[in-house]
């Protein structure tokens, strides 16, 4: 199998692009030579080959085997939205919630008395 040169097949991708080379050595924090150098490089650095790509908005593992497609996002099925309950069975379970809600509050309070008669008997 022939050995693929990365470095021209970036650079073929690049002037197919449009994009101008000045945006993509900026975006890469490199300049004009170092770009023209990794075109000229037949082992250009993968995660090079991909940066380029994302900037050109190139999927490279189409030139590349080497490179995994970025995986596809599958979408989760919508749910429909629907109501179960009637608005009087929500107000009933509301009702029912606030009465339980009370109850313990209750309890707590008569707990908390309790408790403070025993702290005061302590210290005597």
């Amino acid at each position: 199998m022939m050995h693929q040169h990365r470095g021209e097949i970036v650079r073929h991708a690049v002037d197919a692009s449009g994009f101008k080379l000045r945006k993509i050595y900026e975006a890469l924090g490199k300049s004009r030579p170092t770009l023209d150098r990794y075109f000229d490089k037949p082992d250009l650095d993968w995660d090079i080959v991909e940066q380029i790509g994302e900037i050109i908005r190139h999927d490279f593992s189409q030139n590349f085997k080497e490179l995994k497609a970025p995986p596809l996002v599958a979408a989760e099925p919508l749910v429909a939205y629907r109501t179960v309950d009637s608005l009087e069975d929500c107000q009933a379970r509301l009702l029912l919630l606030h009465e339980q809600f009370a109850e313990k509050v209750r309890q707590y309070d008569e707990l908390k008395t309790r408790y403070d008669a025993l702290l005061a008997e302590g210290g005597k």
